[in-house]
């Protein structure tokens, strides 16, 4: 590709020569306000035919550096499925978001560049390799394509370990809009804001006026929120080996985000301009459980016709799906109906009454929750990390309790600022280098919305 770039750039210096030469000739003749001599005109005959030569050239030259281009891409396809292999193994799903925070990590303790630390502890894996490349210096686009591909599959892939210990991620795969910030400062997403029949078609006889039929829209507002956790450990895990190593990292990045995603997604917590969107649950009255069944199973039949009919009536149920505790559904299972476990068989295929039940611990226990995922626009961006041993931090949680951490932390060993507001207790200030320790930061741009109201619902104070 460097070879075509030269040979163009050296022919079109020939082709600006050759035109240069054209107007002086011509400039002289006219200064001297006479036609061109004999000589002139085979001067700028030759001049001509270099010029139309040199053009051709060029556009050979481009046509055939783009043919290369295209070929090179082709070639490059393949390294897709390549990179999620590492030989006759299948990728694991976060194995690429891992092993970036391994090389992050590995980088900074060893004071190497990035992308050297990843081929040192990872020398076959070229989907990481492209990943890295295309961060650290994204004026490169020969691999861009296929590297951001390998970015999206690895970001997913972190979702899909965190599946097994979050009802978040299980919710967003099946969600109607699924967008990524691509460094957007907003997404605008357009939805329905008619009634439901005004495009549907309509009965016209022979001849006659075919109906015309318009709606209106409104458009949704996806602002990204920065959703981060710093994880701690000892700077003696640099001794142990690089599975070892991303191993602890796996552990601790899935405990640290399980069980907040899922506080957070399927909170009550009310939006915050700049800080976090709104709970898909704030706002949600639901419910209450029935009590007044004839049996337990009665009040579990009434409580699911709760939990979905205002679905149904509303027209939606599209893709419905249904969250509770593990405890509540061992109780429906264990429940007999007329001689019959009533939702046994059912939950243990992972439905009721068809629609897919989602069980987790994140849940309630005092709660059977739903929503319509059609409805749910889900937004992300890239997941980064950095790696500090030198920085101090302030140990404190996001615990939702104002004031939030910000310029007027940390706060003094007396736990106050300017001598007044107090934090009980003081927020625990480490100092890194002194304790021996790595933080390793993980960075990503989160956001959701709901599309159209009421596409969530919950029953509450349910006691089986």
């Amino acid at each position: 590709m460097e070879h075509f770039k030269t040979r163009i750039e050296d022919t079109q210096k020939k082709l600006d020569a050759a035109k240069t030469d054209v107007a002086e000739l011509m400039g002289m003749a006219e200064c001297e306000q006479r036609d061109l001599s004999d000589d002139e005109s085979l001067q700028l005959e030759g001049y001509a035919t270099e010029i139309e030569a040199c053009e051709k050239r060029i556009a050979d030259l481009e046509r055939a550096e783009k043919a290369m281009a295209e070929r090179v891409v082709e070639k490059q396809a393949p390294a897709i499925a390549q990179a999620k292999h590492m030989g006759s193994k299948e990728r694991q799903p976060g194995e690429l978001i891992f092993r970036q925070a391994t090389s992050a990590y590995l980088a900074h303790m060893n004071r190497v560049p990035l992308d050297v630390a990843a081929k040192t502890a990872y020398p076959s894996d070229r989907g990481l390799e492209a990943i890295i490349k295309t961060n650290v210096d994204p004026a490169k686009t020969g691999v861009t394509g296929w590297a951001e591909e390998l970015t999206d599959e690895a970001n997913q892939g972190f979702l899909d370990l965190l599946r097994g210990v979050s009802v978040a991620p299980q919710l967003w795969a099946v969600a109607g809009i699924n967008l990524n910030f691509d460094g957007y400062t907003a997404l605008n997403v357009p939805s329905r804001a008619g009634g439901a029949t005004d495009l549907a078609s309509g009965w016209t006889g022979e001849g006659s006026a075919i109906p015309v039929r318009r709606t209106t829209f409104a458009t949704q507002k996806i602002e990204p929120y920065k959703w981060a956790a710093i994880t701690t450990m000892s700077k003696e895990i640099a001794m142990r080996s690089t599975p070892a190593i991303e191993s602890l990292l796996r552990n601790g990045m899935l405990q640290d985000t399980a069980t907040k995603l899922d506080g957070d997604y399927l909170g009550e917590t009310a939006a915050a301009a700049g800080y976090n969107p709104r709970g898909i649950f704030q706002g949600v009255t639901g419910t209450a459980a029935a009590t007044g069944g004839a049996t337990v199973g009665d009040d579990m039949l009434t409580d699911l016709k709760n939990l979905l009919n205002p679905f149904y009536a509303a027209n939606m149920g599209q893709t419905l799906r249904i969250m509770m505790h593990p405890s509540n559904a061992l109780a429906m299972s264990l429940i007999l109906y007329n001689g019959t476990y009533l939702f046994r068989d059912e939950l243990a295929r992972g439905s009721i009454f068809g629609v897919p039940v989602i069980q987790s611990t994140n849940i309630p226990v005092d709660e059977i929750q739903a929503v319509d995922m059609a409805y749910q626009a889900i937004a992300s961006g890239q997941i980064t990390f950095e790696v500090s041993d030198t920085a101090t931090i302030v140990e404190m949680d996001d615990d939702g309790v104002a004031p939030y951490m910000g310029a007027n932390y940390p706060r003094s060993p007396s736990g106050k600022v300017g001598g007044d507001a107090a934090q009980t207790p003081a927020a625990h200030v480490r100092s890194l280098f002194q304790t021996e320790t790595v933080a390793i930061k993980m960075v990503q741009y989160l956001s959701w919305a709901e599309m159209r109201a009421n596409s969530t619902n919950r029953i509450t104070g349910i006691s089986y």
